[in-house]
């Protein structure tokens, strides 16, 4: 008797009648060809740390045995033969959050836990997905991981393995603020919130530079900080500064949907599923959203979302977490003036009695839509950016301009395009 790996307990009876006993492979049985006999292979067994190794099959050393149960029939053995019992090896996968309130991880299909423990096949590839709870942001992983940065990542068992998906809290005084987008290619970003244009700490960054170019921004890798972007309609490429260095490198993510381009095609950019990473979808044909729910940068039918919303000629579409739920709801901005935001996160129009709202808010002719939590309460409130320079945002949310919101100057070159982030 035989083990692959060799080394392992099988069990077998000295005589017919006799109990059996467990021997480490490999061994002999001389055994009485008029009766029948049965070989055990337990399992698991242990292997090294974090090893252990789990009953395949059964072969003669080159033919499978039929059958997979770990007891094995020998009746009458008539010959000298080889019995080998196959034993697969699967690798401990230990994963933790830190802090252990601050989130939770899946493994593979198994539901999010703050922590614990899985046995993975040798040489699997395991999937693993960082979910922050609310009041917290996912900073990264440590282990062996794909990707560190992302909260979607794989690691392959080619040993034991620990992973921690790390985790920290959510300032509560880190407001969004202004940005412009200049001469498509410039990024001038009020990173102190001043309202002015003052390096450093501001920041100037060239990103861009292709004709028909538009700026996104969002937070693509989960850190709490948000970054640029820009979608390139000619190729329908999403080409996001994920590291934040503010030039296009191998630390950054460039793709499309899989889903073709149409014309007119607007992006859009929030945290569709509360994980604390933005990611892109389209606003087409002036009703039609496409979502990248799950932030893996292709479009996948019955997994991610796509909602009819909108519909009137001159829709604009406008993202925000409108409640401070942690993930962000869609909405449009509609006849340079009216504001009709799915609060209540459906992808339907309910009316304020249904818990979506509608107000009016700006009524300029040229009046650009901005949203952002402008006061860090983590409530995305809405905004106006008019005339190329003003900025006037609803900073205390009574969907009126007035004494409690800010306005400002910032801007001012024709064409600037405003952007807004907690940069």
């Amino acid at each position: 008797f035989q083990s692959m790996p060799s080394g392992l307990l099988l069990s077998t009876p000295l005589t017919a009648s006799a109990a059996p006993n467990s021997l480490a492979t490999p061994f002999q049985r001389f055994w009485d060809p008029s009766a029948s006999y049965t070989a055990t292979a337990p399992s698991p067994q242990p292997g090294p740390p974090g090893t252990q190794y789990v009953f395949s099959n059964w072969t003669n050393g080159s033919i499978a045995f039929p059958g997979a149960s770990s007891t094995l029939p020998i009746p009458r053995p008539q010959e000298i033969s080889t019995v080998v019992a196959d034993f697969s090896t699967q690798y401990q996968l230990t994963a933790n959050a830190s802090p252990g309130n601050g989130g939770a991880i899946s493994v593979g299909s198994v539901q999010p836990v703050s922590s614990g423990t899985t046995w993975e096949p040798a040489a699997s590839i395991v999937n693993l997905t960082a979910t922050p709870q609310p009041g917290f942001v996912f900073t990264g992983w440590s282990g062996a991981v794909a990707s560190a940065s992302s909260p979607t990542t794989t690691i392959t068992m080619t040993a034991p393995n620990t992973v921690t998906a790390n985790f920290a809290p959510v300032s509560s005084a880190s407001p969004a603020h202004a940005g412009i987008f200049r001469q498509g290619f410039l990024w001038v970003l009020d990173v102190d919130g001043n309202q002015k244009t003052n390096i450093p700490p501001d920041s100037v960054f060239a990103f861009g530079g292709i004709p028909g170019d538009i700026p996104i921004t969002g937070d693509w890798n989960g850190d709490g900080h948000t970054r640029i972007g820009i979608y390139r309609p000619g190729n329908g490429l999403f080409i996001l500064d994920t590291n934040g260095n503010g030039i296009l490198d191998a630390g950054d993510a460039v793709f499309n949907l899989h889903i073709g381009k149409s014309p007119g095609d607007i992006p859009v950019v929030g945290d569709w599923n509360g994980d604390g990473r933005s990611k892109v979808g389209y606003f087409r044909q002036g009703f039609l959203w496409i979502l990248d729910t799950n932030g893996n940068h292709i479009f996948e039918q019955g997994i991610d979302q796509v909602y009819a919303f909108g519909g009137v000629a001159g829709d604009v579409p406008v993202v925000g977490d409108w409640t401070g739920t942690r993930t962000s709801k869609i909405g449009i901005f509609r006849q340079g003036f009216l504001w009709v935001l799915d609060a209540n996160g459906n992808g339907t129009y309910d009316g304020p009695s249904g818990g979506d709202l509608l107000f009016p808010y700006g009524g300029i002719p040229g009046d650009v839509p901005v949203a952002g939590d402008w006061t860090g309460t983590g409530i995305a409130q809405v905004g106006i950016f008019r005339q190329g320079f003003l900025w006037a945002l609803d900073a205390n949310g009574d969907h009126q301009i007035g004494a409690g919101d800010f306005i400002f100057g910032y801007g001012g070159i024709a064409g600037d395009i405003p952007v807004v982030g907690k940069w």
